[in-house]
């Protein structure tokens, strides 16, 4: 299961290829699932590894090599150290520079964490010859924040890949009771502590629900204790890092997404064109992806209560009416949100990046 970044980026990256895009791939971190990824698009990654004082200093030289070494018309960004390294080795190598924002909070739920990415992205904003974020939510909150001041902004929603025929499976992950998942990093983010305590209500009215939760993070042993002093542990049961997201999703009920706070949620995308009812919390941009009650459904918040009443909402509607919900709510995703829309207006962003960069020389 890759990170909702690093699979926009694989897409993104992948599609440019095939389109004949001349493409390399520098990460400052080894990760083992997005180059294997890339790897079979047939594209190496250059990892960039430091350690030690002044490691950063040691990244952003290295970065320069590269960009010297290969002479890109355009460097794209990733993440903060990306941004932020890639900027000013943009600057310093007159290329331009795309850097997109995938979240509007930084640093965590840790408020230092977001004081410090606040500034590092708005002290280099303006280094930038365009930032792309995935939501009106993150544009008009990091505008408010001042953090793209000065830099010029375009939004460009995460893209969806059509499902590949896989058929909704009833029964698939347990054959009686109903069955909610979840998928995500096990981190504070997701809030899974919260959707554990919501789901008690929900079983206290149906006894046999089950939540199928997917994902591995730092927060595992804190979950499986509030599952034991829940009483769940009949009810939640945690799948671990999977890679069958879809045959996951195939043989689920519903979907849901208990974040405290999200950019544009990949998953419920995924979710919501495989035809699964999907229940989101009403961060970042899911109102932009979810009308409720029509294409999906958005909890009143982000505490349990909410959860639980949302969750309880869905299963106690009709079949039909929860299926038809849920086919409006495909059939809207993949026509609002095809990863062909995504790659195009990267590729416009990109190529006026570049010539803007040498009209300018």
């Amino acid at each position: 299961m890759v990170g909702g970044a690093e699979t926009q980026l694989v897409r993104l990256v992948g599609e440019l290829k095939s389109r004949q895009w001349d493409i390399r791939v520098i990460s400052f971190t080894s990760g083992a699932r997005m180059e294997a990824a890339l790897a079979n698009l047939g594209i190496d990654v250059i990892v960039i590894e430091a350690s030690g004082p002044f490691q950063q200093y040691k990244r952003c030289r290295a970065l320069i090599r590269e960009i010297k070494a290969s002479q890109p018309e355009a460097l794209v960004t990733f993440m903060l150290q990306a941004n932020v390294l890639g900027r000013l080795a943009g600057r310093l190598t007159r290329t331009p520079v795309v850097s997109s924002i995938r979240n509007s909070r930084f640093g965590g739920s840790s408020r230092l964490g977001q004081l410090i990415g606040d500034l590092l992205e708005r002290s280099t904003a303006r280094l930038a010859t365009s930032i792309v974020v995935n939501s009106e939510y993150a544009a008009r909150e990091l505008e408010q924040r001042r953090v793209t001041a000065g830099a010029t902004v375009h939004i460009i929603p995460n893209g969806v890949l059509k499902p590949e025929g896989k058929q909704r499976v009833q029964g698939g992950l347990t054959p009686t009771a109903f069955k909610w998942l979840a998928v995500g990093s096990l981190t504070p983010q997701k809030n899974y502590v919260g959707l554990a305590e919501g789901f008690q209500q929900v079983v206290s009215e149906y006894p046999t629900a089950r939540l199928f939760i997917a994902g591995e993070g730092s927060q595992r042993s804190e979950l499986e204790e509030a599952v034991k002093r829940l009483g769940l542990a009949d009810n939640i049961s945690l799948l671990g890092e999977r890679h069958d997201i879809p045959d996951l999703l195939a043989s689920a009920d519903a979907f849901i997404l208990a974040s405290s706070w999200e950019g544009m949620p990949n998953v419920v995308m995924e979710a919501m064109s495989h035809a699964v009812p999907t229940v989101a919390t009403p961060v970042g941009g899911v109102p932009e992806l979810i009308a409720h009650g029509d294409t999906g459904w958005i909890a009143g918040g982000t505490g349990a209560a909410d959860l639980a009443q949302a969750m309880l909402q869905v299963m106690n509607l009709p079949h039909e009416l929860r299926e038809a919900v849920a086919a409006k709510g495909k059939e809207v995703v993949l026509a609002r949100f095809g990863t062909d829309r995504m790659v195009n207006s990267w590729a416009q962003v990109i190529k006026s990046a570049a010539l803007k960069s040498k009209s300018d020389r």
